[in-house]
């Protein structure tokens, strides 16, 4: 679908472009329709622009979906499977994840050519950690084991997330107790420190010293 889109957006680039020509030819030979002939430009200048950016974004886009991934390759054939066959075998994995509903998936390749599975999951439970690395190490012995597929990434985004943990408020008021207490000891011994070292550093008062007398006869 996307490559037809593709193609579309190519000729209709190329179509486009031909109209402006023409267009630009046959203004000198109806002034009176200038207006109309105005008009019809700017609307083709937007659909024109429209095509442009679809078209790169489609030969630059890092993202792109694969339909069809190769499973296996020989001199005189090949074997492929569609996304149905990844989508199934993502879902029959996520199904063994307490907690976890898989959303979507995207299947991708990267710079080195390697495939990328981006997941997208709602998640019900204490420890998303143990869940995603859970359902991480089922995808890839999943697909190892029957597909012969390897990803060099697996992403997961938590689009929804609800969790049974209740904290334990007792425990945390006994912790910030603690804290506050240990806090306050430290700032006391701090003062002291730092009066003990002030008397040590004050200078003695000033001694009187006899002043000579001269005898006089």
């Amino acid at each position: 679908m996307r490559k037809i889109a593709e193609k579309i957006a190519v000729v209709a680039q190329t179509c486009i472009a031909l109209v402006f020509v023409a267009t630009t030819l046959l203004q000198n030979l109806a002034v009176q329709q200038i207006a109309i002939t105005s008009v019809a430009i700017w609307v083709l200048a937007i659909v024109w622009v429209a095509c442009t950016l679809y078209v790169v974004w489609c030969n630059f886009s890092t993202k792109q979906s694969l339909k069809k991934i190769l499973v296996a390759s020989s001199c005189n054939s090949a074997t492929t499977t569609n996304h149905r066959v990844v989508g199934k075998t993502i879902a029959k994995c996520a199904q063994l994840v307490q907690g976890v509903k898989l959303k979507k998936y995207q299947l991708s390749t990267d710079e080195k050519h390697g495939f990328v599975l981006n997941l997208a999951i709602n998640y019900h439970g204490k420890d998303v950690a143990f869940a995603t690395e859970k359902l991480r190490c089922l995808l890839v012995d999943a697909f190892a084991s029957t597909l012969g597929v390897a990803f060099n990434t697996i992403t997961f985004e938590i689009c929804k997330f609800s969790t049974t943990y209740t904290p334990n408020v007792e425990q945390a008021n006994h912790t910030a107790e603690q804290l506050a207490q240990d806090a306050e000891q430290t700032a006391q011994q701090s003062q002291c420190n730092t009066c003990t070292a002030e008397e040590k550093t004050d200078p003695l008062p000033p001694t009187d010293t006899p002043q000579p007398t001269s005898e006089t006869d």
